[in-house]
């Protein structure tokens, strides 16, 4: 059963290619503010955070983007989305959490394949990093969207399993990883993302078996 706690030598291979209203007389409304949102996620810290900024800096230096990558603040991998946070009472995050710690299911390891930007929005477009050997990231996913189902509850199924690097006002092009990086999975947590201010909040994490 999960146990819970509170919340520069090139590494790409050659090959890559490249990645992809009129104003108005009354006074514009300010945009509205986007809700937070609630994930399940895994989490990648420690020397594997350590190993991911290592990523970082290669492909900053690789496409120029030194003083403009911004690095994520949470490595995560986006296993299930929950919805709009402030729609989900404290019986329901408890649920959440039971769902968590029900889970049981011994530690594994993912790497890191490839990078490429998204398109993006404001100026700024993800990077995120594609992941081999996701049988167990599937296998955990199912888990908890069991588990919800069983305590009333719905989650959304991320579309692929990848991690977000940063942003960066360049698009980088696609390029593998010429050494897969190997990240070790430990945990998965409840993730609030406040979308207002680019940032995630841990709020809650289970351990795997060691």
């Amino acid at each position: 059963m999960a146990r819970s706690h509170p919340g520069q030598l090139s590494l790409f291979d050659d090959l890559s290619h490249p990645g992809l209203l009129a104003g108005s007389a009354m006074p514009a409304e300010p945009a509205p503010v986007e809700a937070d949102q609630l994930l399940l996620a895994l989490l990648a810290g420690g020397k594997s955070a350590g190993a991911i900024l290592g990523l970082a800096e290669s492909l900053a230096a690789r496409h120029g983007l030194t003083d403009h990558l911004l690095v994520a603040d949470l490595f995560h991998v986006p296993l299930l989305h929950l919805g709009a946070a402030d729609y989900l009472d404290d019986a329901e995050l408890a649920r959440i959490a039971s769902c968590g710690a029900a889970v049981e299911m011994r530690r594994f390891s993912i790497h890191l394949g490839d990078v490429e930007s998204q398109i993006g929005t404001e100026g700024l477009h993800p990077i995120r990093v594609g992941l081999k050997g996701t049988d167990e990231i599937d296998m955990l996913a199912d888990l908890l969207h069991r588990g919800l189902r069983e305590r009333g509850l719905v989650g959304e199924p991320a579309e692929g399993f990848t991690l977000l690097l940063g942003e960066s006002p360049s698009l980088v092009p696609y390029a593998p990883i010429a050494r897969p990086i190997e990240v070790p999975v430990r945990e998965f947590a409840l993730v609030r993302h406040v979308v207002s201010q680019g940032r995630h909040e841990v709020l809650q994490k289970w351990t795997l078996a060691a």
